[in-house]
C-alpha cells in the first residue's frame, strides 16, 4: 500500500484520466479547498467514477469540486502501477503533508509572555497564567503547606521548540497538578463536528503515574468529558493525539454556554520532583491530527491581545488653565478590539513640574473593549502619568 494525497474540494466525484504530458503524475486543483490524504492499492478499483487506464501512459489525477471527505482511490492500470508513478505520489504526499488545519489553541508555541513569567512554585490550590493563555494550577497536596509544584517554561534545542514544564516541588505523598487553556465559542467555531487534540509530551525526571486530559465547561466548570492515560514514562517525546466525537462535545458546549476549557492533568504520586514538559499543544475541528504549525508572531501577539494586554507610560497634556482647576482626560487605545470590555489595573500618578503631587493617584475609569478612558480634575501645571497599565479580558 502506498500513501498520497487528493485535494479536497466541494463534491464528492474525481476521475482518473489520460495525460498526454510528460510527467508521470499531477495533481490539479478544481476549485480545492485544502488537502486529505489517501491510499493507492494495488487492486480493481471500486469506485464507479474511476476508470481503467493504459499501463503504457502517464497519469493525471484531476479532482473535481467535492464535499469535504477522506477518500480512497483503488488504482489498477492492467495489472500494475508503474514503480515511477508510485514515486512520485509518494514525493507529493510528502510536501503536502505540511499542511494543516488551524489551532483554536493561542500561543501553543509561547512565544507571547506579555506577563513575563518564566519560572517559579505554586502552593497548594493556587494557579498562575504563564505564558499568554496558558495557565497553571496546584491542586490540595498531602502536606499542603508551602511551594508544593514548580512550573517553568524553557527553549528545547533538540525539539526546537518551547516547553511548558510542571513538576512536584516539595516532598508530597501526592498531588495533582494541570495546564489549561480555555477556549472561546467553541460551539460556534466547532460546529459541534468532532474535534482533536494533539501534542508532544515526556517525563521530567520519572513517570508520575497518571496523565488526564479533561474538557469542562468553562461557564460553570463542570467536567464534561475525560480520558485517562498512562503518564509518560521518559525523557523521549511522546506524540498522543485522540478524536473527541460531536456526541460527546455537545456534552460540553452548547449555545448557551459556548466556552471549553481543556486541562492536561498530572496525576502524581510518586513524591518530589516527578511531572510533566509538554509541547505543541493542538485543538482542532475533525477527526484527523495534522501537523503542529505556530502562527506567524503578529498574527500570534494579536491573538493574544485579544484577552490581555500590558502597557507602560502614557502621560496627559500639562494644564496651564491659570483661571482654576479643569477635567483632564488621557486614553489608551488597544492594538486590538478585546473579548469584552476589559479589567483595568494600573499605577498612576498625578504630578507636576515640580514633582508628583500624588504618587498612588486613583483616576475615574472608562473601559471599553477598544479603548480606555482615565480621568482626572488638574490644576494648572499638573499632568496625569500612567506607569503602567493592563487590561484583562480572560476567559
Amino acid at each position: 500500500m502506498f500513501k498520497g494525497t487528493r485535494y479536497e474540494t466541494q463534491s464528492e466525484n474525481y476521475s482518473l484520466v489520460n495525460d498526454s504530458s510528460k510527467n508521470p503524475i499531477k495533481f490539479v486543483p478544481n476549485g480545492y479547498t485544502r488537502v486529505v490524504t489517501f491510499d493507492i492499492e494495488k487492486q480493481t478499483p471500486t469506485a464507479k467514477d474511476v476508470r481503467m487506464v493504459n499501463r503504457s501512459v502517464n497519469y493525471l489525477i484531476k479532482v473535481k469540486p467535492s464535499k469535504i471527505t477522506k477518500t480512497t482511490i483503488a488504482i489498477k492500470a492492467a495489472g500494475r502501477v508503474s514503480d515511477e508513478g508510485l514515486m512520485q505520489v509518494e514525493g507529493i504526499r510528502k510536501e503536502l503533508d505540511t499542511f494543516s488545519h488551524a489551532n483554536l489553541f493561542i500561543n501553543s508555541d509561547g512565544w507571547v509572555n506579555q506577563r513575563g513569567v518564566s519560572a517559579g512554585h505554586l502552593t497548594s490550590n493556587s494557579s498562575i497564567y504563564m505564558r499568554d493563555r496558558w495557565f497553571a494550577h496546584s491542586g490540595l497536596g498531602t502536606p499542603v503547606e508551602g511551594e508544593i509544584v514548580a512550573y517553568n517554561t524553557f527553549w528545547h534545542e533538540q525539539m526546537k521548540m518551547r516547553v511548558f514544564q510542571l513538576n512536584s516541588w516539595a516532598d508530597v505523598d501526592s498531588i495533582y497538578f494541570f495546564l489549561a487553556q480555555n477556549v472561546e465559542d467553541l460551539y460556534f467555531l466547532a460546529g459541534l463536528r468532532d474535534i482533536t487534540i494533539s501534542f508532544k509530551i515526556f517525563a521530567i525526571n520519572k513517570p508520575t503515574g497518571q496523565f488526564k486530559i479533561e474538557l469542562r465547561n468553562v461557564d460553570d466548570g463542570s467536567l464534561k468529558f475525560d480520558i485517562l492515560m498512562p503518564a509518560p514514562s521518559s525523557s523521549e517525546w511522546e506524540y498522543r493525539k485522540f478524536t473527541v466525537p460531536a456526541s460527546e462535545l455537545a456534552n460540553v458546549v452548547n449555545k448557551d454556554k459556548p466556552h471549553l476549557q481543556v486541562k492536561f492533568t498530572d496525576i502524581n504520586e510518586t513524591g518530589r520532583d516527578a511531572g510533566f514538559g509538554i509541547g505543541e499543544m493542538k485543538l482542532e475541528v475533525g477527526s484527523k491530527a495534522t501537523p503542529f504549525v505556530p502562527d506567524d508572531p503578529a498574527t500570534n501577539l494579536a491573538k493574544c491581545q485579544r484577552y490581555y494586554f500590558k502597557c507602560f507610560n502614557y502621560y496627559s497634556p500639562r494644564s496651564y488653565n491659570v483661571g482654576g482647576s479643569f477635567r483632564h482626560i488621557l486614553t489608551v487605545n488597544l492594538p486590538v478590539s478585546m473579548r469584552a470590555a476589559p479589567a483595568v489595573s494600573y499605577k498612576c500618578a498625578l504630578g507636576s513640574d515640580s514633582g508628583d503631587v500624588d504618587s498612588n493617584y486613583q483616576p475615574a475609569v472608562s473601559r471599553y473593549t477598544e479603548h480606555a478612558h482615565f480621568m482626572a480634575t488638574l490644576t494648572s501645571g499638573q499632568y496625569l502619568r500612567l506607569d503602567e497599565v493592563v487590561f484583562d479580558a480572560e476567559l
